[in-house]
């Protein structure tokens, strides 16, 4: 699932090229999007959720849609925890406007530390984190 109609055809290319029939792609918000309860068998979500502005609702809403035993994989980044060496204040000082940007558009440019409390509240993720 993506929003994005030109990331969906490139995945899609790639996914027949390998000889995969058992994938599905789906032009979508994933915090609106009424995907079918338990549909899925694993979700996958990587760098998404810093961009959007209610991340709980998106992991939410994916939740309901996996079956029973099925599993999550969030990856999302953390702009805020970038080392430098040597420091560099001009690159510190380009990270904190792009944190800054995300977070005038909607998004968290800091979520990864604060991705695990979200996580841990839904029901029957906690013992897999």
């Amino acid at each position: 699932m993506d929003i994005s109609e030109t990331y969906l055809a490139q995945a899609e290319e790639r996914v027949k090229a390998c000889g995969y029939t058992n994938v599905t792609f789906r032009h979508a918000n994933l915090a609106t999007t009424d995907l079918p309860p338990e549909s899925a068998d694993h979700i996958f979500v990587c760098f998404v959720l810093e961009h959007i502005p209610e991340p709980e609702a998106a992991l939410n809403n994916l939740y309901r849609a996996l079956r029973p035993g099925g599993s999550v994989t969030v990856i999302e980044g953390d702009h805020g925890s970038v080392i430098f060496h040597p420091e560099s204040p001009a690159a510190r000082h380009v990270v904190d406007c792009l944190i800054e940007l995300q977070h005038r558009s909607g998004g968290d440019g800091t979520i990864g530390r604060r991705l695990y409390p979200p996580c841990s509240r839904l029901p029957g993720l906690s013992k897999s984190l």
